[in-house]
């Protein structure tokens, strides 16, 4: 023993913790001026989404509801371009240095290996240069708009392909095809030239609703979103009744994944209660909104330039905000917590609780200009007819237990399927889970037993189940509720006053 303070570190297996998603992550499907087909790419911040999908357009409305995401609190996203048919990614053939030239190397417009059709390649020029170290190999520099984007340093027609090509590390702008020239090396490098264009680049088709469905065998439209880590799932594109149905049976499918669609612009208020109604399930996984807003547009051309989009990115923000100010189970609405930024005006302005309580009733949050506090989501409810899943924050509430639980107990498997390790989940790591969100607020009123319960013993937990190789873990909770409808009582009383004895 040695005098003094000695210390040891235990090897034994600990167990892990649960914890929740930190903030919310986004996935966004729609149109923009440039990036990959179905090919979700996480993006943190404005600059980062101009670099790998471009400025705003008019065709399409994904860089209107990113910013509109980002003005109103969100932070993380999974963006992924959709198009129609048609398209041509900008081409430029370079020719070799024999005698008589022939093809070496066919450079196009792309993002790390996948084409990327568009106009946008047109604006993309190359210049060949011999390598400074070795003159056998040359260089190649991509410009967009006249700005040096990248520089691919000592390369050949054959390394050219595999550097530029690489599905992780490769060029954000343009791929290359070796034309196997038959000239001997390095005559087969493309000939020295500076600032050569790529041309013929023309824009895609707008996407159809089974372009932005897609199918699940080839992870298209929104089922590119597979395997990613996201919470909500938005597509400002369209909002075909058809096309969101799809979207919101994709996420209600998935299990732990919001959907957050709005009416098409000008829906009157009996429409959308109409619409509201065919749009409702028994369970829904969805926020459906009513009334396009007016924001700055930065491509404007007037004086006053605004364009009316859809506040599907912007109500985004809202739930980001309100999860990270508030905690996920308080409802993304109210005069303070459902502030729009960036919002001037609202095309349907549902301006009298009458009409704002038909339009709820049928599952269909409305949007509100309220004088002092700019335009507002007032109401948060789900496209769900059950009462137990009437609300958003209900909904985000039980998918956030769920992600946290699935990510969190992966270390269960295959683990000896006996009493210690269910007192282990249940006790030492799903009940401090729980307690966490007791503390926060996200129950209703009364004590822990009376609004959450952990089953994992041997009454779930049968021989019978073990011996299948079954583990199960039963939770129930009592989520918070919203104050929605605000009953104020106001009367007279008798006089207050009473005789007062003079001395």
């Amino acid at each position: 023993m040695t005098i003094g303070i000695n210390i040891t570190e235990r090897t034994d297996q600990g167990v892990p913790a649960l914890a929740g998603d930190s903030d919310l992550t986004l996935g966004l499907l729609g149109v923009t001026e440039r990036g990959p087909l179905n090919r979700p790419i996480i993006i943190s911040g404005e600059s980062e989404f101009k670099r790998l999908f471009g400025n705003y357009i008019t065709t399409g409305f994904a860089s209107y509801a990113y910013a509109g995401f980002r003005l109103n609190g969100g932070r993380r996203a999974y963006v992924s371009r959709i198009y129609g048919t048609g398209g041509v990614a900008a081409l430029l053939t370079l020719v070799d240095r024999a005698v008589s030239p022939a093809a070496t190397l066919e450079v196009s417009a792309a993002y790390k290996g996948s084409a990327d059709k568009g106009i946008w390649g047109n604006s993309l020029k190359v210049t060949i240069a011999d390598n400074a170290a070795d003159v056998n190999l040359f260089d190649l520099t991509v410009f967009l708009s006249g700005e040096k984007k990248e520089v691919w340093r000592g390369l050949t027609p054959a390394t050219a392909e595999s550097a530029i090509n690489d599905g992780e590390n490769g060029s954000e702008f343009i791929k290359v095809v070796n034309k196997a020239s038959a000239a001997t090396a390095p005559a087969n490098n493309p000939a020295v030239q500076s600032l050569t264009a790529l041309t013929t680049g023309a824009d895609p088709a707008a996407p159809s609703t089974s372009n932005l469905s897609g199918t699940q065998g080839d992870l298209s439209g929104i089922y590119a979103f597979d395997g990613k880590p996201i919470t909500h799932l938005i597509c400002p594109e369209s909002q075909d009744s058809t096309f969101q149905a799809n979207l919101e049976a994709y996420c209600a499918n998935l299990g732990t994944v919001g959907a957050i669609f709005s009416l098409p612009k000008g829906t009157s208020v009996s429409a959308a209660i109409s619409a509201g109604a065919a749009r409702q399930l028994a369970i829904s996984y969805a926020a459906c909104y009513l009334g396009h807003i007016t924001v700055v547009d930065p491509i404007g051309t007037t004086s006053n330039p605004v364009k009316v989009v859809c506040p599907d990115g912007h109500i985004a923000g809202v739930f980001a905000r309100t999860w990270r100010t508030r905690g996920v189970h308080k409802a993304p609405a109210g005069v303070i917590d459902g502030s729009i930024r960036g919002a001037i005006a609202i095309d349907v302005d549902v301006a009298n609780d009458t009409n704002l309580t038909l339009v709820a009733e049928a599952g269909v949050n409305a949007l509100r200009s309220i004088p002092g506090y700019g335009r507002v989501v007032m109401v948060s409810r789900t496209l769900s007819k059950d009462t137990r899943w009437t609300y958003v924050n209900v909904r985000n509430l039980f998918n956030y237990v769920k992600r946290a639980l699935k990510d969190g107990l992966l270390w269960v498997q295959q683990e000896p399927n006996d009493a210690m390790l269910q007192r282990k989940v249940a006790k030492d790591v799903v009940l401090p889970f729980m307690m966490g969100l007791y503390h926060q607020g996200a129950f209703g009123s009364g004590k822990v037993s009376d609004v959450f319960t952990i089953k994992c013993d041997s009454d779930n937990n049968p021989e019978s189940e073990v011996d299948l190789g079954n583990f199960h873990l039963d939770i129930t909770m009592y989520p918070s509720k919203p104050a929605e409808s605000i009953y104020i009582s106001i009367g007279q009383q008798k006089s207050g006053g009473s005789s007062v004895k003079e001395t």
